[in-house]
């Protein structure tokens, strides 16, 4: 008689629902719990399948399995719990969104008005004397180090998406 081993799927992707606006940009976090006839099977099906979806394992212990899959659809959702379904008895299942559109758009004006205020300065600079120059120079790296932070959050939020 097969043990039943209990197995807890997390997949992890982002997806875009198109629609008249610019499309939302949000991660999205299907959980699944399910009873799988044999755990190992399970895990290298999964596996096996998430790299044929361009995903990846993305971090496995005794009772869990994460895998990161990038989708661009709604459609994809579906494909994803109908493999997972096909591996076991679904015992639990939840769905989390996190949409990161709101704090990327205002990421992108701030760092058009960061861009803005350095070319400001740079020009400054182009007529001041050594004093304010230095003075300029000392400035416009502070802000270039806050634009190049600002661009890295947003690189992040997007690549995590």
């Amino acid at each position: 008689m097969k043990s039943k081993l209990w197995l807890v799927i997390i997949i992890v992707f982002s997806t875009q629902l198109w629609s008249a606006s610019p499309p939302p940009i949000e991660k999205v976090w299907l959980s699944f719990q399910i009873q799988a006839p044999n755990k190992e099977t399970a895990i290298r099906d999964l596996k096996a399948w998430s790299e044929s979806k361009q995903g990846f394992l993305f971090s496995l212990t005794d009772s869990n399995i994460w895998l990161r899959i990038p989708s661009a659809t709604e459609a994809n959702l579906s494909a994803i719990e109908k493999k997972v379904l096909s591996l076991g008895i679904l015992m639990n299942r939840s769905i989390q969104r996190t949409d990161y559109t709101g704090r990327i758009g205002k990421l992108d004006s701030d760092i058009k008005v960061k861009e803005k205020h350095v070319s400001d300065l740079q020009a400054l600079a182009k007529d001041a004397g050594l004093s304010q120059t230095l003075v300029l120079e000392k400035e416009i790296d502070t802000v270039q180090t806050e634009l190049e932070e600002m661009k890295g959050e947003r690189r992040k939020l997007i690549e995590s998406a």
